[in-house]
């Protein structure tokens, strides 16, 4: 689904926001109701999440399934555990939302925004009929190989995916909204290719007095100064989740192309039906759904970094249709400087720069690994 309609408006995705509200991966959107119950209940998510976690990685210990398993249900509770890290910063969420609803006003006061609320809930729908028809299946499947001795200690990990899925949904949107709000400002300069096209996007063609080109640079200065800001609150929030998703994936990948190899080789005789091709089948399924959103999430977020950047291009190309000495050139060159000052880019925990080469990165990993399995394998 194309979200660059859909997040004009942060009130379009307010149905997604109140799932993610009583999974605990945000906090609420509005402070009403019981305070107590809006303080704790984010530490009671997490300490749930929490033992869930280690009751999951005890029943793979006890149970000796394959090291791949155990490597990512560490990495899962490592997950599991940051997922609720950024509702416990209730602060930085307010300011977060208080300054996307604050742009929202500014950037659309000229403008009759549609809520589309509807697309967001068919999407929830769709995902959510996939997800449970793939984690029904695996129920199934994972009952009828392990029996209930071994089953029980995996029945947290649906609770695990599920979510994951939605954190990856919250990110997505929130990255998409910030790369719509920086093309908005982008799109806005260069409507026109002389400076007074420009600023006339900014002031109603009604408003007496002429164009004031300088007041309306300056909003621009302004506008990517509160995008900066944001920027930086989406890292602090979101950073850790970015990059322990991306490692998780990793993980499940290499477990999974482990078990579609002895799946393949009759030669390997295990002492249960873990590698059953039905199970590879819904876990390959599962891990496309991570892998897609993961790579909505990167693609949107590279899309934040490159408007970022065009933003100073654009205030380049101003610049040469002004007057050398004229006050909109002096503030067309300040802009310049903040946009090399900030260099605002979405960042993995302070790891490295979401973009592209992210999911060169990943998939480079999982072949160069594979190749270690294949041999591995050849030699039992």
């Amino acid at each position: 689904m194309d979200l660059a309609g859909l997040e004009f408006d942060l009130r379009s995705i307010y149905s997604l926001m109140r799932l993610s509200e009583k999974l605990g991966i945000t906090p609420p959107l509005q402070e009403n109701g019981n305070a107590k119950c809006r303080k704790y209940y984010p530490f009671v998510v997490t300490i749930v999440i929490i033992i869930g976690c280690w009751v999951v990685l005890y029943g793979t210990i006890t149970c000796l399934w394959a090291l791949f398993t155990t490597t990512n249900i560490i990495l899962g509770i490592f997950f599991d555990c940051c997922r609720s890290l950024g509702v416990l910063n209730r602060k930085t969420w307010k300011t977060f939302l208080d300054l996307f609803t604050y742009i929202d006003k500014k950037l659309n006061k000229h403008l009759i925004i549609t809520c589309k609320k509807n697309l967001i809930q068919r999407q929830l729908l769709l995902c959510h009929f996939f997800i449970f028809f793939v984690f029904g299946y695996d129920i199934y499947i994972c009952y009828a190989n392990n029996g209930w001795k071994h089953f029980r200690y995996t029945l947290f990990k649906y609770f695990g995916y599920y979510h994951a899925t939605i954190t990856a949904l919250v990110l997505m949107h929130f990255a998409a909204a910030l790369s719509v709000r920086f093309k908005r400002i982008n799109n806005i300069l260069t409507k026109s290719s002389n400076l007074h096209g420009v600023i006339s996007n900014f002031v109603p063609k009604y408003a007496t007095g002429g164009l004031n080109n300088l007041k309306s640079i300056k909003e621009v200065s302004d506008y990517y100064l509160l995008l900066s800001e944001l920027v930086d609150m989406f890292n602090k929030l979101f950073g850790w989740q970015i990059f322990l998703m991306t490692e998780n994936i990793i993980a499940v990948l290499l477990e999974i192309f482990n078990s579609l190899m002895l799946a393949i080789d009759y030669t390997q005789k295990t002492s249960d039906a873990h590698h059953d091709f039905r199970t590879i089948l819904v876990l390959t399924s599962l891990v496309l759904i991570f892998i897609l959103a993961q790579s909505k999430i990167i693609l949107h977020c590279e899309d934040v970094n490159n408007e970022s950047r065009n933003t100073l291009t654009i205030s380049y190309k101003l610049q040469q249709t002004v007057e050398p000495s004229s006050d909109e050139r002096n503030e067309l060159v300040i802009l310049g400087d903040v946009v090399n000052l900030l260099n605002t880019k979405t960042c993995a925990a302070g790891f490295y720069c979401v973009n592209r080469s992210l999911l060169s990165r990943v998939f480079s990993t999982v072949i160069s690994y594979s190749i270690v399995l294949i041999q591995f394998n050849k030699q039992k």
